[in-house]
């Protein structure tokens, strides 16, 4: 099975490596990304496959570059290991040509949005 998983600075995704490196039942290759170079961050050295990926900000090249890394890496699963990613995820989900599972973008936005909604009464 092939993983991909971005943002891998974040403690979120070095758990996530560190979970899914001690599955032996089945054979799972981890493809990582992050906006830094490889060895710039901790979780570039943990991944089996590395990619320098844009700012999530730049929503449009960031989506090129999930297709990209798809294509080239028949990825089986993505990850999202961030707030910004989920929503990101949700709102462009029907142009992301990888499996991923999340809410749609009203859930997902309202869910990230919930220190708004946690003081009313």
């Amino acid at each position: 099975m092939r993983i991909q998983i971005n943002n891998i600075h974040s403690t979120n995704s070095l758990s996530l490596i560190k979970v899914l490196s001690r599955i032996k039942k089945y054979d799972i290759i981890i493809i990582g990304s992050d906006i830094y170079k490889k060895g710039e961050c901790a979780g570039s050295l943990l991944v089996d496959k590395y990619y320098q990926a844009p700012p999530i900000t730049q929503e449009k090249e960031y989506i090129n570059f999930l297709n990209d890394i798809n294509k080239k890496e028949d990825i089986d699963l993505l990850i999202p290991a961030s707030d910004a990613e989920a929503v990101l995820l949700s709102k462009y989900g029907n142009q992301i040509k990888t499996n991923f599972f999340l809410a749609d973008y009203e859930t997902v936005a309202l869910f990230k949005d919930k220190l708004r909604y946690s003081h009313k009464s």
